[in-house]
């Protein structure tokens, strides 16, 4: 059986997360979204040229409201961190965004929170 996924943020840690998901084939539907809309596009796109070396699977980008009925949605939102800025002032950024994308997720389970948090040292 294959998974509805969703993934809030398709940065760098969103990206490989939607990579894993389809070698794997654990996600048979993967929707996509990005506070910019053209890089969900765009990874979209560059997913969908791989396919003929991964498990059959549907990759689309959607509004977060389109994933309450996703089995699994993983929220990579987040930016990396700034010279001098520490940890906890970037995991307080990190909250903020993440809150909004939740509050659109309310009727739905947020499986995984995965935080952009990168070593300032």
């Amino acid at each position: 059986m294959t998974a509805t996924v969703g993934i809030i943020g398709t940065g760098w840690v969103g990206a490989s997360t939607a990579i894993s998901l389809l070698q794997s084939g654990i996600a048979g539907t993967l929707l996509l979204n990005d506070i910019d809309d053209d890089v969900a596009e765009g990874e979209a796109m560059d997913l969908a040229h791989g396919a003929a070396f991964l498990p059959p699977a549907t990759v689309l980008t959607a509004a977060v409201e389109d994933m309450l009925d996703a089995d699994v949605v993983v929220v990579s939102a987040g930016r990396g961190g700034r010279p001098g800025e520490t940890r906890l002032d970037l995991l307080q950024t990190t909250l903020q965004s993440s809150e909004k994308s939740a509050a659109s997720l309310s009727a739905t389970r947020v499986s995984s929170l995965s935080s952009q948090i990168r070593s300032t040292f």
